[in-house]
Order: C-alpha cells, then structure tokens, then sequence
C-alpha cells in the first residue's frame, strides 16, 4: 500500500474514487492509500473479467509494475 497508493493518486484515482473520508483534514489517516490500492486492484480484476488474463497483465506489468521499478 505504501508505494501503490502514490501510483494509484499519480493516475488521478483520488479524483475519481468515491469515498468518504473519516477524517477528511487527515487523509493519510483515514486510510488513502489502503483506499487507492484496493481500487486499482479491482480494476486489474475487472479487466481480467472482461478482457482475459492476458490484458490485464500487460496492463498491471506496463502501469503497475513497470513504473514501480519491479521489471
């Protein structure tokens, strides 16, 4: 969570996840990043769903993994 949360808010998931924050002065406290990953997870899931599993790992190795230096 800690480096896929900055990711996901360089993508501009922030702006479009809808979440209501507990303590919206704090966002680190109320959970952002745990937030952000699990929605870019699920996106992964839900282009695995609908286009295969072989779209959506060259989506996760291209955006996710690529940036994050792992390959």
């Amino acid at each position: 969570k800690g480096r896929l949360g900055p990711l996901a808010q360089s993508y501009g998931l922030d702006r479009v996840t809808r979440w209501k924050p507990r303590y919206p002065d704090r966002m680190k406290t109320s959970g952002i990043d745990v937030v952000l990953t699990q929605s870019l997870l699920a996106i992964i899931g839900a282009l695995a769903l609908q286009k295969g599993g072989e779209v959506a790992s060259t989506v996760a190795r291209e955006k996710i993994l690529k940036p994050l230096g792992i390959l």
